[in-house]
This record gives structure tokens, C-alpha cells and sequence, in this order.
């Protein structure tokens, strides 16, 4: 049996500092930034995952900053922070937006989860002066691509969002990701890791994949029925459509919606399937519920030590105030 000891690489300090820091380089997570927090679309129809905690990981440093100090600074050096890009001619601004964006412009790409038909009251934008694809398309300049979903290209007549913008912004921004649906996978970053399915450590936990991808989406299904358990609140549609009819659904939609004479323009546009990790099992009654109690614990810790320091204080002053009489 061979020994784990072995199989240690005890030599990398004495590498180059060049090839230690390509190395780190290569070990960053490759990620989905969004550029606001992903939220149920529908209030009406229950949400398998609460989201937040997979826009809070995604969100996070790497995991390999934490290594040691070289990688830390591999990590900055990687990635700016800016806030999003709404100069004064777009005046576009949800209610759920970020307002700075950690982006690896070698690495990440960035996604928009906002239409103006959505029934949520947080995704209401606080004006409709301009298109939220310009936002998307001057914040893509700044990666490898742009995202956003596929409500955002249905057909929408007013005069604050004009098709003519719409067109022009869509142009702009390329060969762009159209996210046809959303699976969530409830599994710890520990068991997720292992996979590669979310980067080398896990900490890539929002990942866009093609319909084309058929083994990659294998890979990927097998792991969200695997986690899907039977104590699950809300269960999730894990049936598939073919790449064919995926496909279909998109052309129709700009024809739809744009018409032919710019449908051919848009062809750059193409179908995936967004797969999101949540490490805190949301979808599970009985711990959520352990999640919440957790929490009102900790909060009335913080009030009895609050409350026992208050009279500590009380005490001693009226202590003081008695040695000074």
C-alpha cells in the first residue's frame, strides 16, 4: 500500500518564486460573479434553496488565499474590486445589487439574474431610464463573458426599454450565456471539493454549463440526486430536455422577441444550465429550524453577557462613587 507520506511534495519553498506564483495562479477558482443577489423569481411558487449562502461563498476570498502569505497576495494581485459600473448616462439599479464585484478578469465571467417582469418586490429597479443589459455589458468588458437569464430576452414594449437598446446591448456584449434553468446541489464544501465539479477546492460554487456538455451535466445531475434527500421541503425537477429542444426554445424566443431580421445578429447567444452548491442545507426542514435556533442561542448569549457586564459596570461605579463620598 503506498503511503500517503510519500506521495507529499516537501520541495516547493525551494521552487522559484515565479513558478510558486504561477502555481497559487492556477489554484484560483474560476467564477460566476454576480452582479446582484440571486433571489426566488416568483414568490409564489416555493424556492427549493434560500440562495443566499451560495452568493455569500461566491462571494468570498479563495480558499488558497489562506495558505500562507504568497498566496494571499496571489489572490489580490488576481482579482479588482470595483464597484458596478452605473455611470451617470445608466441610472439602472436593482434593489439586490452588489455594490462592489471581486472579478478575476482572466478567469471569472459575470452574471446579471434580474428582469423587469419578475414578481419579486426586491428585484424592482429604482429607475428604468436605461437597459440592465448595459450594466452587464460594461461589466463583461471587465471578464471573459456575460450571463444573465432567460427572462430577461421575453418581450417587453416600454418605452424605457426600448428593443433598440436592448439590441445594441446584446451586440456589445457577445458570445454570452442565456441561463435556461437553475439546479441546486445541498452539499458541504468537503464532499462537493472532491468532485471538481466547483473548482479545485470547492470554492467555485456557482458553475454555468452547456446543454451540448452531456457528460459534464451527467456528472453534475448525478451529484444533485445523490444530495437530494428525503427530507427535502420543496423537491426539484432533476428531469432533463434534450440539448435539441433547449436550443429550440432559445431561437424561438428571439425570434419571438426581436424578430428575424435580427435573430441571425444574435446567434453569439447560447443555452446552459446553472448549477448552484448551498453548504448550509437549506432545503431540509429540520435544519433550517436548527439553524434558526442556533442563532436566537447566540443572540441571547450576546444579550445575558451584555446584560452581565452592564451591572458589573453599575456596580463599579456605584463602588467608586461610595469610595469618593
Amino acid at each position: 500500500m503506498e503511503d500517503n507520506h510519500d506521495r507529499e511534495f516537501h520541495y516547493f519553498s525551494q521552487l522559484p518564486t515565479e513558478l510558486r506564483l504561477a502555481i497559487w495562479r492556477e489554484c484560483l477558482p474560476r467564477r460566476v460573479v454576480e452582479i446582484a443577489l440571486h433571489f426566488n423569481e416568483n414568490e409564489s411558487v416555493p424556492s427549493p434553496c434560500e440562495w443566499v449562502p451560495t452568493s455569500r461563498l461566491n462571494r468570498s476570498l479563495p480558499t488558497i488565499s489562506r495558505v500562507c502569505h504568497e498566496s494571499w497576495l496571489t489572490t489580490r494581485e488576481a482579482s479588482h474590486t470595483r464597484e458596478v459600473d452605473t455611470p451617470d448616462s445608466m441610472s439602472w439599479k436593482c434593489k439586490l445589487t452588489y455594490k462592489n464585484l471581486r472579478i478575476d478578469p482572466s478567469r471569472d465571467s459575470v452574471h446579471l439574474h434580474w428582469a423587469p417582469d419578475l414578481t419579486n418586490p426586491f428585484c424592482h429597479a429604482f429607475t428604468y431610464d436605461d437597459s440592465a443589459l448595459d450594466c452587464l455589458t460594461l461589466s463583461a468588458s471587465r471578464a471573459q463573458q456575460g450571463s444573465f437569464i432567460f427572462k430577461l430576452l421575453k418581450g417587453h414594449r416600454d418605452t424605457w426599454f426600448r428593443l433598440e437598446n436592448r439590441i445594441e446591448a446584446l451586440q456589445k456584449l457577445g458570445r454570452a450565456a442565456v441561463v435556461m434553468r437553475t439546479v441546486v446541489i445541498h452539499s458541504t464544501v468537503q464532499d462537493a471539493a472532491p468532485t471538481g465539479l466547483f473548482g479545485l477546492l470547492g470554492d467555485a460554487p456557482i458553475q454555468l454549463v452547456e446543454f451540448s456538455d452531456i457528460q459534464l451535466l451527467d456528472a453534475f445531475f448525478d451529484l444533485a440526486k445523490k444530495c437530494e434527500s428525503t427530507f427535502t421541503r420543496i423537491r426539484q425537477d432533476l428531469r432533463r430536455k434534450s440539448p435539441e429542444s433547449i436550443k429550440d426554445a432559445l431561437q424561438k424566443q428571439l425570434l419571438r422577441t426581436f424578430g428575424p431580421e435580427y435573430t441571425d445578429k444574435l446567434s453569439s447567444l447560447y443555452p446552459v444550465i446553472m448549477f448552484r452548491l448551498c453548504p448550509e442545507f437549506c432545503h431540509q426542514p429540520f435544519r433550517k429550524l436548527d439553524a434558526q435556533t442556533t442563532r436566537k442561542s447566540k443572540i441571547l448569549e450576546r444579550l445575558r453577557e451584555e446584560k452581565s457586564v452592564g451591572e458589573r459596570l453599575t456596580l463599579s461605579t456605584d463602588h467608586d462613587s461610595f469610595e469618593s463620598a
